[in-house]
C-alpha cells in the first residue's frame, strides 16, 4: 500500500476510536456537526442562487409573470425543503421523497431558465 492510503485509513480509524470513546457525547457532537453542515449547504445554495439572480436579473425581469412566479416558487421550495429536511427525513422512503422533490424543484428552475434563454 502507498503511504498516503495508510495515513488516510489511520485518520479514519482514529476518528472512529475518538467517537466510540466519547459514547453518547460523541453522538451529540456528530448531530451538531451534521446540523452545522446542513446550515453550510443551505448557505451555499442561497449564495449560488443570489449570484445567479444578480448576474441575470435583467433576463428575469423580461420573463412573463407566470414564469417568474414559477421560478421564485421553485427556488423557495428548494430552500424550504433543505431547511425542513432535518425534521422529516429519517427513513429511506422519506430520503427518496426528499431527492424527488429537490429534483422536481431543480427541474422546474432548469426548464424556466431554458425557456428564458430561448425566447428572450
Amino acid at each position: 500500500m502507498r503511504p498516503e492510503t495508510i495515513r488516510n485509513v489511520a485518520i479514519i480509524v482514529g476518528i472512529a476510536i475518538v467517537v466510540t470513546l466519547l459514547g453518547s457525547t460523541g453522538s451529540a457532537t456528530i448531530s451538531y456537526l451534521v446540523w452545522a453542515m446542513n446550515i453550510l449547504i443551505l448557505a451555499a445554495i442561497l449564495y449560488f442562487g443570489y449570484t445567479l439572480w444578480r448576474s441575470n436579473r435583467h433576463r428575469i425581469a423580461w420573463l412573463p409573470q407566470r414564469q417568474k412566479t414559477g421560478l421564485y416558487l421553485a427556488a423557495g421550495g428548494l430552500v424550504l425543503l433543505v431547511v425542513s429536511s432535518t425534521f422529516w427525513v429519517d427513513s429511506m422512503v422519506t430520503t427518496i421523497l426528499f431527492f424527488a422533490l429537490a429534483g422536481a424543484c431543480g427541474y422546474a428552475i432548469y426548464r424556466i431558465w431554458q425557456d428564458a434563454q430561448r425566447y428572450y
